[in-house]
């Protein structure tokens, strides 16, 4: 008799990985390597770019790295309105873009590397378990990885979470903050009058005097031509330098071809972008002012204030640079970054971390506005003084997880992973 062929149900089902195991540990290790070799490559690369621009070649596909500056970046943009709205400050998408997490769905959310998918649906914010599901949810974004992901020990830089941190503005960190805002101020000024109009209320309220707004101006530098800085034009040339500049220093930068049908403007750092059309712009103000002087030469000035007032609060709202952002955004708030014990912690231990966000530090915007006026904070000069090494500590703060994995203990990490998995234990 002919000796039998082995079939595969003489191997024991468990002992067959699955795919979706496969796929994890191939996604972990690749992440592993890529990381590695970015920085092992790139030694005079800025350390806080962790690889920015490099890309991992994969079967001869660019693929940009989940570890760089840009994965963060992308993984942030997933977290659309139409996706992810309603939720507290403590699930903020940078926090879960930070631990590798992506959004695909209504409140879903995937780990680009392990592929784990976990539900962040939460119950009416006046239920009464509406503070336990929130605090389930938040340990979840280091919890919910597969136990073989590298993201809960081993997450993106802190300086991507809050890049106008103290700790993270060297000298070189703050000319380059005022470099972007004076190439995002003049791409801005080529708007014009579709620029929105920044009233003196918004002003106000951010603090900006005639005499700061004047030196933001003539630090921004804009470049408009004699025409439109010309007398007659004075107005309305001011509107425009304020407006522009206003923007800049919020963060905002054109992403539109110039013309009326497409006018809008972006937040790079948060991916959110708004179109102007729905705000009043400094063409709106000029042509309502003119409306209103001719029709008071031939209607009673009561009647023409009325009818002008109606038509503008019909149709368009004011534009406030700040509110306009995600409240989460770094140029709005400063996140607590998470604490890598939060899924052993009890809600005893959990009152007095509740606030999720940092009070004594500044908002981005009021940061740069420091920055340009050369009012610059006490900073370290060596950047590699507080992102380098397996902690940071502060007097007014608790030890903080690592921030990146050292190019040994990565390799080390993948030795150690491959040899568990070829084991037949």
């Amino acid at each position: 008799m002919s000796e039998k062929l082995p079939t595969q149900q003489i191997i024991p089902s468990a002992m067959r990985p699955s795919m979706s195991v496969v796929e994890q540990v191939k996604n972990t290790l690749l992440d592993l390597v890529s990381s590695t070799l970015s920085k092992l490559s790139n030694e005079t690369e800025d350390p806080e770019t962790n690889g920015d621009s490099h890309n991992t070649s994969c079967n001869g596909s660019s693929v940009v790295s989940n570890r760089s500056k840009d994965g963060y970046h992308h993984r942030l943009s997933t977290f659309t309105l139409s996706y992810w709205c309603g939720k507290p400050l403590c699930l903020s998408p940078p926090l879960l873009a930070q631990y590798g997490w992506e959004c695909i769905g209504e409140d879903l959310i995937k780990c680009c590397s392990c592929a784990a998918i976990v539900s962040m649906r939460l119950p009416w914010s006046n239920s009464n378990n509406y503070h336990q599901q929130c605090r389930k949810a938040m340990k979840q974004i280091i919890s919910g990885h597969m136990q073989i992901c590298s993201w809960p020990s081993n997450c993106s830089p802190h300086s991507y979470l809050y890049p106008f941190h103290l700790k993270y503005l060297t000298k070189e960190c703050q000319v380059k903050l005022e470099n972007e805002f004076v190439e995002r101020a003049n791409n801005l000024l080529k708007l014009n009058e579709w620029l929105p109009h920044v009233n003196n209320k918004v002003i106000a309220s951010m603090n900006i005097s005639d005499h700061v707004m004047t030196k933001l101006i003539n630090k921004a530098n804009l470049l408009m031509n004699e025409a439109e800085e010309s007398e007659e034009n004075a107005d309305v040339a001011k509107m425009i330098k304020v407006s522009s500049t206003l923007l800049a220093l919020c963060g905002w930068q054109t992403i539109c071809d110039y013309s009326a049908s497409n006018l809008s403007i972006q937040c790079n750092d948060t991916g959110r972008k708004i179109g102007l059309w729905n705000f009043h712009s400094i063409d709106d103000r000029c042509q309502n002012t003119n409306e209103i002087a001719e029709v008071q030469d031939v209607i009673p000035p009561k009647r023409s204030r009325q009818d002008n007032e109606t038509k503008m609060s019909i149709v368009k709202d004011s534009f406030h640079p700040v509110n306009q952002h995600h409240v989460w955004s770094p140029w709005v708030i400063c996140l607590k970054p998470l604490d890598p014990e939060l899924p052993h912690i009890t809600e005893e231990d959990e009152e007095s971390s509740n606030d999720p966000v940092d009070a004594t530090q500044e908002p981005g915007w009021s940061v740069l506005l420091k920055i340009i006026l050369d009012q610059k904070p006490q900073v370290l000069e060596d950047a590699d003084n507080s992102i380098v090494g397996e902690k940071i500590t502060s007097e007014s703060s608790t030890p903080v997880a690592h921030i990146r994995t050292p190019p040994k203990v990565a390799l080390s990490a993948a030795r150690r992973m491959l040899k568990e998995w070829s084991s037949p234990n």
